[in-house]
């Protein structure tokens, strides 16, 4: 099992939608289980239409297991859902998660492990606080997500900055080698000009592009590839998720 979070210290980049989407592609072949660990719940919003009664916050605590809460929402793939409104992950993951780390090692991903899932798949919050540091340094990868604009490169440093702060601290040994450029328009010569200088970096880098598909599908509670199977920004998911295979993969000796 391979677990993935989706994070940068910047909102309004699309971490939500690149997660959801590119976990859907692996679970075209993979069974994936997609956390919402973001406190607004959006993953969960967009694709959970049935009623909840329990959410990653209550797994955390051990009031619920994985397999009680978790809800499948297609085949292979099912989401760990957090309450938007009235939820408590935020709070009580700032006082209480320091001092319980397995809650996320064991409740979580071990529990994941146990269930037979290929990935698991958490889509963060940004900003850096306890919550987003024990998921990052527990995972065997993250992608960094990024916008085609100025203030997206203030973003890639300070995100930089606290990986190399959690590799010090924790000994943490996660992978971090791939960025996501989301919502390019290639007719934008300044939106040119920032892929230009991010495939200057020592990142892998995918492109999404510009699409007002994608927030459609999300009003339809379906994926991209549901609601628009032909649109191109599904063959760049589809290669995050390859690549994502593939050091699966590799780090397997396969």
């Amino acid at each position: 099992m391979k677990t993935i979070g989706f994070h940068i210290q910047k909102g309004g980049v699309g971490k939500t939608t690149c997660a959801v989407n590119t976990a859907a592609e692996l679970a075209l072949a993979h069974k994936v289980l997609v956390v919402d660990a973001d406190p607004q719940g959006n993953t969960t919003s967009w694709m959970v239409t049935e009623e909840i009664d329990k959410d990653l916050c209550d797994v955390l605590q051990g009031k619920a297991s994985l397999g009680e809460a978790i809800k499948k929402v297609r085949e292979n793939f099912w989401i760990l859902p957090t309450f938007a409104i009235g939820g408590e992950l935020r709070a009580w993951t700032d006082v209480n998660l320091a001092n319980k780390p397995k809650a996320i090692t064991l409740n979580v991903m071990g529990k994941a492990q146990e269930l037979g899932f290929d990935f698991v798949v958490f889509d963060m919050s940004p900003g850096m606080a306890t919550l987003e540091r024990m998921l990052v340094r527990n995972c065997d990868e993250v992608v960094g997500i990024v916008k085609a604009e100025y203030f997206s490169f203030d973003g890639i440093e300070t995100y930089e900055a606290e990986i190399r702060k959690l590799r010090e601290d924790f000994d943490a040994v996660f992978v971090a080698d791939k960025l996501v450029l989301n919502q390019v328009n290639k007719g934008f010569g300044i939106h040119n000009a920032y892929a230009e200088k991010l495939a200057t970096t020592k990142y892998t880098l995918f492109s999404i592009g510009q699409s007002t598909k994608v927030a459609e599908a999300q009003v339809h509670h379906q994926t991209l590839r549901e609601f628009d199977p032909k649109n191109k920004a599904n063959d760049e998911f589809a290669k995050v998720a390859i690549a994502l295979l593939n050091k699966q993969l590799s780090l397997l000796g396969a």
